[in-house]
């Protein structure tokens, strides 16, 4: 896939991901994440703190009342919806920059300035693996202004979400 195209991300996960971090010695810690969680709190900080879109979701998928997420790109939104253990569903749209590096899908960037030591820029990219599971890139960065901005981290991790069946999808673009 060249870099600059955009990745068929179509399709419905698990809520159930793992993001693995580097920890001491040459090893990995694994860490548990939900899908739902995760695009429910993207790009705005006011619905972050109400939880209205999907209702109240968890960063433990354990804990988490959604067991799938099915997302299609349509018209430059993606269309997320997440399905309750009941069969019952609901569903929003998240804005996209209408293009693609590395490969990746690419959210809206979402501010913050919610932290006491100042504002930092979170970015989301969606991709997908060879075996049809979601991948999520999750960076951020951050300044703080000591008379003069001054970067004071930036950090990236990598979420792998299986897909719920291996099936084909239909491709996903800019328009239907």
């Amino acid at each position: 896939m060249e870099s600059d195209a955009c990745p068929v991300i179509d399709g419905e996960y698990q809520n159930v991901g793992a993001t693995f971090t580097k920890a001491k010695h040459d090893t990995y810690e694994c860490t548990p994440v939900s899908l739902a969680h995760l695009l429910n709190e993207w790009d705005d900080s006011e619905l972050r703190k109400s939880d209205n879109r999907l209702g109240k979701t968890s960063p433990d998928p354990a804990k988490d009342t959604y067991r799938t997420v099915r997302l299609r790109l349509l018209d430059g939104k993606l269309h997320v919806e997440a399905s309750l253990a009941d069969g019952s569903t609901r569903a929003f749209e998240l804005a996209t920059r209408q293009r693609c590096r590395d490969s990746t899908l690419l959210l809206e960037a979402d501010w913050d300035d919610s932290s006491e030591i100042g504002p930092f820029r979170r970015t989301l990219a969606l991709g997908r693996a060879e075996d049809g599971s979601l991948l999520v890139r999750e960076s951020e960065w951050g300044v703080v202004f000591f008379f003069v901005p001054i970067p004071v981290f930036t950090a990236a991790y990598w979420t792998r979400f299986p897909p719920v069946a291996p099936v084909p999808t239909r491709p996903s673009g800019l328009t239907p």
